[in-house]
């Protein structure tokens, strides 16, 4: 690799390894100390040149394991994600390099029949480096547009299901090269081929799905919004209709007093006041929150819970109302069942407190709760318990925040705290 004749590939190694960490940087979270990054990107320029040959595997099965080791090292995300990512990009590398070596094999083997000088051969070494560069920036391109593993609410099964596809994607190449025969190496490139476009279909398909969870995420908060506006024009409509009904109202009223049954008037002028009172709340200023947590107030209520709902939220958080609304509707789900499964209605309580302050979102929320906590992965019949966790977990990480959680003998509470994202990261996908 460091012979005087490679010396002109440098320069490409150095361009080749700069976008490999560029890709690694937008599909992982890097640790935030600039030695890490210095270390991982001069990891990369070391392995950034394979040598990959028909007939031996130790070299990339060594490299692979060493990749993976210093992604799970340097990289702060969940270890489904590290593998899952490190599986989608390895075997696109691997088939790639093994294309561009053989094919320069097989254009010195049969083309120049083993009849090319030194300068010869470093020429065209260079020329299919040279091709490298290009493919790393269409990969770029590609995984900046739909890899985004950072940005997904996947559950566990998917992350082990693609890791599954892209494993096998690898050992079937790996199995080709190992197997290929030394004078018709290229009787394995389709299957190169087809293990790279295979990855990027998984990249696609990661893509379509975070892209129809968050249709479904965002059809949630619509349906709250509409159920909220919805009660808000019935409340309106009632109030118009007592106010034409309040003359016969307030005779009825006079008629009681005048009769001096007090009781009787103060009962019915208490509940003229409940049909008059709005049912509806305003818990904070950011009306899609403010929606959801309406709607939320009255399916507990429903189930007799007593609910302190405490936000200072403003009408801008500077996150998306969508990943919010994921991570308050989810935690109070949660909250809600874990409180149902208390069979005395006294003892059912949630206590929700949120506020935006300095550039920090705090969360807090804390439920009355049973043997089992609010946010084990344990499943509640009829719903899917544990993926709340899961997609509050998942927000938590993408936002850089810290989640913790405390279960007591009658009490389950999660603190979370989110930076306030810069404006342009508010959309995952342009």
């Amino acid at each position: 690799m460091f012979s005087p004749e490679y010396l002109p590939n440098y320069p490409m190694m150095i361009i080749c390894t700069c976008l490999i960490y560029r890709i690694f940087r937008g599909c992982l979270t890097l640790r935030p100390q600039r030695i890490i990054r210095i270390i991982f990107f001069l990891i990369l320029f070391c392995l950034s040149s394979p040598i990959i040959l028909p007939g031996e595997v130790t070299a990339t099965l060594g490299i692979f394991l060493f990749l993976a080791l210093s992604v799970f090292l340097f990289c702060t995300d969940p270890i489904l994600i590290k593998t899952a990512v490190t599986l989608i990009l390895y075997p696109i590398w691997t088939a790639f390099y093994y294309l561009t070596e053989n094919a320069g094999y097989v254009i010195w083997l049969h083309v120049f029949h083993q009849n090319l000088s030194t300068a010869e051969e470093t020429l065209l070494s260079l020329c299919f480096y040279v091709l490298r560069i290009p493919f790393w920036l269409l990969i770029y391109r590609f995984t900046t547009r739909w890899l985004r593993p950072s940005y997904t609410n996947f559950s566990s099964r998917i992350w082990i299901l693609i890791s599954v596809i892209c494993l096998a994607s690898f050992l079937g190449i790996i199995t080709l090269i190992v197997q290929a025969d030394p004078y018709r190496t290229y009787i394995i490139w389709p299957a190169c081929a087809a293990c790279i476009l295979t990855n990027m279909g998984i990249c696609c398909l990661c893509a379509f799905i975070e892209q129809n969870t968050r249709a479904a995420l965002e059809a949630d908060v619509l349906r709250a919004q509409h159920s909220y506006y919805e009660d808000l024009k019935a409340e309106h409509l009632q109030t118009r209709k007592l106010r034409h009904d309040m003359k016969n109202h307030l005779s009825v009223v006079q008629s009681l007093l005048s009769q001096n049954k007090l009781q009787q008037a103060d009962e019915y002028l208490r509940s003229l006041s409940r049909k008059i009172a709005p049912d509806l709340h305003q818990f904070c200023r950011q009306e899609t929150v403010n929606a959801l947590l309406n709607s939320k107030y009255h399916t507990a209520r429903s189930y007799d819970i007593n609910c302190r709902f405490l936000l200072d939220l403003p009408e801008d958080t500077g996150f998306d109302p969508v990943d919010l609304c994921a991570l308050i509707g989810n935690t109070l789900d949660n909250a809600i069942e874990a409180s149902l499964r208390l069979s005395e209605p006294s003892r059912r309580e949630i206590l929700l407190k949120g506020r935006c302050e300095k550039g920090w979102l705090s969360y807090y929320i804390e439920n009355s709760a049973a043997k089992i906590p609010a946010f084990s992965d344990s499943q509640v019949p009829g719903k899917k318990h544990g993926l709340g966790l899961q997609i509050v977990r998942s927000l938590v990480s993408r936002y850089n925040g810290t989640i913790q959680t405390q279960n007591n003998s009658d009490l389950f509470s999660v603190t979370i705290l989110l930076p306030v994202p810069r404006k342009k990261e508010k959309e995952p996908y342009t």
